[in-house]
């Protein structure tokens, strides 16, 4: 699906403070929130997939995004996985764990097959374009288990990455897996909703129709709403690109 207008009107458009300025300002204002103090030389293990990949991970940096991993290694002891150290993820593929620790360690989205900092994105196979938004998906499911907002916000920023290189917005069997996979409530849903919207400003009513066929009914619902929502602001403030950030 074309979005060629979002992304030339995006020229003009002044970029958005980037997360670590975020941050920087947060830390800059204080915070009354006392974390539990952790040892950077404690390493839990943590078994990936049905077949156990095995990953040893410092302690310290799983748990100072993840509420999911801090709530199991608060030193209290009250979980099992902080008295042996370990934890199983079997429902979590090994692909999209390798994303998440990446990031822990190097502050990037580093898809399998990802852009190079040059690739202009033409030649990228369909197929090749999928996986990667499927990707992002993925991950952002397993941010919202291990409620890790930093991560989750990050690949929001991929994902409007991916689709000003690819000027695509995703297909339908896209669409399907993220409204498979994450929250309805989420704002990578957004995002996506916001950008269909964006990018479907003038189509027709047979195309709206073919998508009550093609996409998952809430989608469609949120589409519909998100459609006559853009047609109250201006095409240049319409781009979900530069809308606030996610949490």
């Amino acid at each position: 699906m074309s979005a060629d207008e979002a992304s030339s009107a995006s020229m003009s458009k002044p970029a958005k403070r980037t997360l670590a300025e975020a941050d920087s300002e947060s830390a800059a204002g204080g915070s009354s929130t006392k974390r539990t103090k952790i040892k950077y030389q404690d390493t839990i293990t943590v078994l990936v997939g049905e077949d156990e990949a095995k990953f040893i991970l410092h302690q310290a940096v799983v748990c100072e995004t993840s509420d999911f991993f801090r709530a199991m290694f608060d030193g209290r002891g009250e979980w099992k996985e902080s008295v042996q150290k370990t934890v199983r993820l079997p429902e979590v593929d090994e692909s999209i764990f390798n994303i998440y620790l990446g990031f822990f360690y190097t502050g990037d989205i580093d898809l399998d097959m990802d852009v190079s900092a040059n690739d202009t994105g033409a030649g990228t196979t369909e197929e090749e374009k999928k996986r990667k938004f499927d990707q992002v998906i993925l991950a952002y499911a397993f941010g919202e288990m291990t409620q890790d907002a930093t991560f989750r916000n990050a690949l929001v920023d991929k994902a409007k990455e991916l689709s000003a290189l690819y000027r695509n917005f995703g297909e339908e069997d896209t669409i399907a897996l993220l409204c498979e996979k994450v929250s309805s409530r989420s704002k990578l849903w957004r995002f996506f909703v916001d950008s269909w919207a964006t990018a479907n400003y003038n189509s027709s009513k047979r195309t709206f129709r073919d998508y009550t066929t093609k996409l998952p009914k809430d989608f469609v619902i949120e589409l519909a709403i998100a459609g006559v929502e853009e047609k109250r602001v201006k095409y240049d403030d319409r781009d979900p690109r530069y809308r606030e950030k996610c949490f």
